[in-house]
């Protein structure tokens, strides 16, 4: 998935996507949760808490 999809998923720019990769922002408790829908996964394992 490129970040110009997950920017068209969450209806934000790309460019915020891309602070996300550089550790410049963080993604809302939001938008971790349509990630996770979308990628059928929890939070936990989105953010590094579970290996599952």
């Amino acid at each position: 998935m490129t970040q110009s999809d997950v920017a068209k998923l969450l209806n934000m720019s790309k460019m915020a996507i891309s602070h996300w990769e550089k550790g410049n922002s963080e993604p809302s408790i939001e938008q971790l949760k349509i990630l996770a829908k979308y990628f059928d996964v929890s939070i936990d394992y989105l953010v590094g808490y579970t290996d599952q």
